[in-house]
């Protein structure tokens, strides 16, 4: 899960800038739980995927969090201390 990555990329060191990979990226969760664990740090958060299922399941995921961040930075404007959700600059999927 969640945890279990931030131990990871806590482990690796995540220094501001880096770029994360996932190869395999399945349905890229993990590229998109990077990318809002580290967003003021990683540039960028890529997954590849070979099956085109999963990686339209990824689109479909990533498509809905877009949705939501946005949906909450509107909520932020309206309440300044409200924290919302951020991801990196680049958090792509590709096939």
């Amino acid at each position: 899960g969640l945890e279990t990555l931030a131990t990871i990329l806590d482990a690796v060191g995540v220094k501001r800038g880096d770029r994360f990979m996932d190869i395999g990226s399945g349905d890229g969760a993990v590229v998109t739980g990077a990318s809002m664990l580290y967003p003021g740090y990683l540039h960028a958060s890529r997954g590849i995927e070979i099956v085109p299922r999963l990686y339209e399941r990824s689109l479909v995921f990533q498509n809905h969090l877009e949705h939501v961040v946005l949906s909450q930075q509107t909520e932020e404007k309206k309440e300044e201390d409200t924290r919302g959700m951020k991801l990196c600059p680049d958090t792509s999927l590709y096939l």
